[in-house]
C-alpha cells in the first residue's frame, strides 16, 4: 500500500502493552517504505487524574530523551492497520483534542478514538455518548446532578424519540429493530 508522506509532529496513537492506546506524536516524519516510526508518549496533563492505573513503569519503555523529560519509542509500522499509525483528531483552530457527543461526527473513527473520546467525556461527568443511532453509557460510579431530573428527560424525549433524527417513527417504519426505555 503507498504511503503518503506524514509530517514531524503529527498526532497519533500507538499500542500500549498496558493501557492498550497512547496519545504520542511524530519525532520524525514518516516517509513512503519506512518500517517504522519514532514518537514522542504526550500524555495529557490530567493523565494521572483522570487515569485508574496512572503513570506505569511500562511508560518508560523506550528512551527517555534528557534535555525534554519524554519518552520516545520507535514502533513497527506492519503493526498497525495498512502499516499507519491512527490519527488523533485535533481541532484545526485551538490545536485540543476535538471531542464529540456523536463520535460518527469525529474526523478520524477508530478504536483509539472512541476510547480517549470516552474517556474525555467520563472525566467532565457525561456518561451518554452517540455513535450514530447507537447511544453508548459508561458508569460514572457516581450521581450526577440533574441527569435523571424531569426537565432532562423530557428534553431526551421530545428531541430523540419523538421530534428528533433518531425518531421512533423512523425507526418502525425502516423495519429496524428499536429499543427505548422512557420513564417520564
Amino acid at each position: 500500500m503507498a504511503r503518503t508522506t506524514v509530517s514531524k509532529g503529527t498526532k497519533v496513537f500507538v499500542r500500549d502493552d498496558f493501557y492498550d492506546w497512547l496519545p504520542a506524536e511524530l519525532a520524525q516524519p514518516i516517509e513512503e517504505g519506512d518500517l517504522t516510526a519514532l514518537v514522542y508518549i504526550t500524555l495529557p496533563d490530567d493523565w494521572d487524574s483522570n487515569t485508574v492505573s496512572p503513570r506505569q513503569p511500562c511508560l518508560l519503555r523506550g528512551s527517555i530523551i534528557e534535555e525534554t523529560g519524554m519518552v520516545a519509542r520507535r514502533v513497527k509500522l506492519a503493526d498497525y492497520p495498512g502499516g499507519e499509525l491512527p490519527l488523533q483528531n485535533i481541532d484545526a483552530n485551538t490545536g485540543n483534542t476535538l471531542g464529540k457527543s456523536d463520535m460518527a461526527d469525529l474526523p478520524h473513527l477508530h478504536e483509539a478514538a472512541i476510547l480517549y473520546n470516552l474517556k474525555d467525556r467520563h472525566k467532565i461527568n457525561i456518561p451518554y455518548t452517540r455513535v450514530g443511532d447507537i447511544v453508548v453509557a459508561v458508569n460514572p460510579f457516581q450521581w450526577i446532578d440533574g441527569l435523571y431530573s424531569d426537565k432532562k428527560r423530557h428534553s431526551y424525549a421530545h428531541k430523540l424519540v419523538w421530534n428528533g433524527e433518531m425518531r421512533y417513527s423512523r425507526y418502525t417504519l425502516s423495519r429496524r429493530l428499536v429499543s427505548i426505555l422512557m420513564c417520564l
